[in-house]
């Protein structure tokens, strides 16, 4: 019996040092009936050329190219173009480390009937892999988890998703720059209410060779990423997710204070502070004060 197609979808922008790395990680998996969907967003240096050159040597691999639109509507373009029956997703500048992990998860996902599998994240650093400091990016066990005790928001990357499941419910990643995939991530846990998870190396995140400047519009839509996610656990009565929006926001003052005179910008906080459910906080053991506000408004 012939193995379901998996597509792996893979953004890519100014990743030439990396790229191929990155593809040649998911083209030596033990599973073999993959398609790769690179699409270029516009890159300057020569990433467009060596996913070309790949090509000659692997005819799996597929390249579309836009104008840099953002990571976001890249992977949206691929979800559109994939003709998988699982979607995962690969950053161009990270890697799949274990060459057994994707046989592994879709003989689950087939058995198991899941719409949503996976393994670890570890930190790729100074050419070492280490574990990742935020816990919730591991588990040191298998079996089901339910996202009602889960309630995180990163780390999408480590998980296959059912390619129909994501259509039903109409999951997509929002037009943002930033903080585009925490709310695909909620979203997709939310609607399939648990997971699966194995105890097993997954990803491996790039992490300290760059240098992220934040500008009007990428702290703009790191605060429509987190309204949309702080909205979506009031809903669905999510408290600790609900606790980790405010965390989140709280932890960027530094970088909102400078953007405070943008009205756009301030106009979004007062609202993300006026949806924060002081209820839901209480109900789920979270101590709060009656004159409560994100630290940004103090």
């Amino acid at each position: 019996m012939k193995k379901p197609l998996v597509s792996f979808i893979v953004p890519v922008y100014n990743c030439y040092n990396f790229i191929e790395s990155c593809i040649l990680s998911i083209i030596r998996q033990t599973y073999k009936n993959i398609e790769i969907i690179c699409v270029d967003d516009g890159s300057t240096d020569n990433s467009y050329e060596k996913i070309n050159s790949l090509i000659k040597k692997d005819h799996r691999i597929k390249l579309y190219r836009q104008n840099n639109q953002g990571a976001g509507k890249a992977r949206n373009f691929g979800l559109k173009e994939s003709h998988g029956k699982y979607i995962a997703f690969v950053d161009s500048d990270d890697f799949i480390i274990d060459l057994n992990i994707v046989n592994e998860i879709i003989y689950i996902m087939e058995y198991r009937k899941i719409n949503i599998c996976g393994g670890n994240i570890l930190r790729f650093s100074d050419n070492k892999l280490m574990l990742h400091p935020d816990k919730r990016m591991y588990f040191n066990t298998c079996g089901k988890i339910y996202y009602e005790t889960y309630q995180f928001d990163y780390g999408y990357w480590r998980f296959i998703y059912n390619k129909e499941f994501l259509k039903d419910h109409r999951v997509i990643f929002p037009n943002y720059r930033r903080f585009q995939d925490p709310p695909f991530f909620v979203r997709a846990m939310i609607y399939s209410k648990y997971f699966f998870f194995i105890n097993k190396n997954f990803y491996a995140w790039r992490q300290n060779y760059k240098r992220i400047t934040l500008n009007s519009k990428n702290i703009s839509d790191i605060i429509s990423g987190l309204t949309d996610n702080l909205l979506l656990s009031k809903y669905y009565n999510l408290g600790k997710l609900h606790n980790l929006c405010i965390s989140r926001i709280n932890y960027l003052c530094d970088e909102l204070k400078p953007f405070l005179d943008n009205k756009g910008i301030y106009s979004k906080l007062l609202f993300f502070n006026d949806e924060i459910s002081k209820k839901l906080l209480i109900s789920n053991g979270f101590s709060i004060k009656n004159d409560y506000r994100i630290k940004i408004l103090l």
